[in-house]
């Protein structure tokens, strides 16, 4: 009964924040998963379920539900990108692609060197690193469980991050466009096809009855390949079967993508979100800031702010040599280190929503890659260790 009740718990509170999201202007503005993870966090300390359940069983079950909503969320999110589309409309966007991933190689790989000696498992830790600084906590999370770690070391890290992020996002929103737009050239007034990618602009858009039907659809698809993806992983060892599971539902989602009648189901980008926001909102309720002050060894928290840092330097710096347009750089910064959903937050402090498309485009690719890159980078930086 009390797993119910927090399954429950789990889904209604992102539900009515997608809906208070729709409906207050102050919510918007703000952002759903920004409200969630402060939600969470502070839920952790009311919400008196570990009264009802200890406190092992609770953490595997919420564990257990953000896993699940992630493998869901993974083939609905990838669904809404045709690869083939994006580089025809936005043709520099390789150039802005690998301009981040040499930047944030450089970063993570740097402070693998580092900090080698002074945080453990430093080579998954790294691999981890690198997917949640190319797509997010999603991809920190699929790249978790492909290679086995910890759960207690995710939910250390996201509570890391979300001290660094809430800095960096303040950033981004305020003096940013300052800075940016000084020394990079300013936008341009080229128009892009926001038409194409209508239900990307309102990430929290589940309630147009007018689109569930192909929800529904979208859902039984992504159930497919999800279930597909398991009984594929089943086959080998527990180790390499994690690995296998997300990246067959990475690879089959891309591939659905590509099927015109699959890329243009309505709704399915915002049913992935709501998925999204349900893991985060388990994850911010994972979360307890106590064990930060537990941590003897400061080294992890150093290792993420010294990555963070250097990757936001080195993308400007190259962004300048190759003279990136400034809000681009911005939006592609922030769509790669916190998803997608915070793109147009930043769109809104920047009064710019041309680069919306971009953005959220540039942050599909993170998702795309993401799992791909954290798992290799981990894999050979094993080797060293």
């Amino acid at each position: 009964m009390v797993l119910i009740a927090i399954t429950i718990y789990l889904i209604a509170i992102p539900l009515l924040i997608t809906l208070l999201n729709r409906k207050s202007s102050i919510f918007k503005k703000i952002g759903a998963i920004p409200i969630l993870y402060l939600l969470g966090i502070g839920f952790h300390q009311i919400v008196p379920f570990d009264h009802y359940i200890s406190t092992q069983p609770l953490y595997d079950f919420e564990e257990k539900i953000s896993g699940i909503t992630l493998l869901l969320a993974i083939p609905l999110l990838l669904f809404s990108i045709n690869i083939k589309e994006e580089l025809r409309q936005n043709k520099n966007i390789l150039t802005s692609l690998l301009i981040a991933l040499v930047s944030l190689l450089l970063a993570t790989i740097s402070g693998f060197f580092l900090f080698k000696e002074e945080v453990r498992d430093i080579a998954k830790t790294t691999g981890m690193l690198t997917g949640l600084y190319s797509g997010g906590t999603p991809n920190l999370a699929a790249i978790k469980s492909a290679l086995n770690v910890n759960a207690a070391k995710m939910v250390l890290i996201v509570s890391y991050d979300f001290v660094i992020g809430a800095g960096l996002i303040l950033f981004f929103i305020t003096g940013a466009k300052y800075i940016f737009r000084f020394f990079l050239p300013t936008p341009s007034t080229e128009q892009m096809s926001v038409e194409a990618h209508e239900d990307l602009e309102d990430e929290t858009n589940i309630y147009d009855r007018d689109k569930w039907k192909e929800m529904a659809y979208a859902f039984l698809i992504s159930l497919f390949i999800v279930i597909s993806s398991v009984a594929i992983g089943k086959l080998f060892s527990n180790t390499t079967g994690s690995i296998i599971t997300i990246l067959s539902a990475t690879s089959l989602s891309i591939i659905a993508g590509q099927i015109p009648r699959i890329n243009k189901l309505k709704g399915s980008f915002a049913l992935g979100m709501l998925f999204i926001l349900i893991f985060s909102f388990a994850i911010a309720n994972m979360a307890d800031f106590s064990s930060m002050q537990e941590i003897k060894n400061p080294a992890l928290f150093q290792l993420m702010a010294w990555v963070i840092g250097c990757y936001i330097t080195t993308h400007f710096i190259l962004a300048y040599l190759f003279q990136d347009e400034a809000d681009k750089t911005m939006v592609s910064m922030v769509a790669f280190t916190y998803s997608p959903v915070m793109v147009p937050i930043v769109c809104v402090a920047l009064k710019n929503r041309k680069v919306l498309v971009y953005g959220i485009t540039f942050g599909l690719f993170g998702y795309l890659i993401g799992n791909y890159l954290g798992i290799l980078i981990a894999s050979l930086l094993s080797m060293v260790v």
